[in-house]
């Protein structure tokens, strides 16, 4: 499976978010069609049934990178914590 880690700022204050603050996050799809993202650190686990019921609840959508993998993404999610600048991320997925 393919886990797409984004950074955004919510829209709303609903389902334990804080309106406009920034999160960091992972995409994925479920079997049945969803997107489901779970947030970091805070573990907020939400889903929608579009990808236009997601980009209406977010703004300053960026993607960090793509992982095939737990540990790719643990990479991922530890350089964008660690204020290093996104980059890279290619070549750390396609060694996954």
């Amino acid at each position: 499976m393919t886990i797409q880690v984004i950074t955004a700022q919510s829209r709303s204050g609903d389902n334990g978010l804080v309106k406009e603050e920034q999160y960091l996050f992972t995409l994925t799809t479920t079997v049945e069609g969803f997107i489901r993202i779970f947030t970091f650190p805070g573990g907020i686990e939400l889903y929608y049934h579009t990808i236009h019921d997601f980009l209406l609840s977010w703004d300053n959508v960026t993607s960090q990178g793509w992982a095939n993998d737990e540990q790719g993404v643990v990479n991922i999610i530890t350089t964008v914590l660690s204020g290093k600048p996104p980059g890279g991320f290619a070549d750390d997925v396609s060694n996954n």
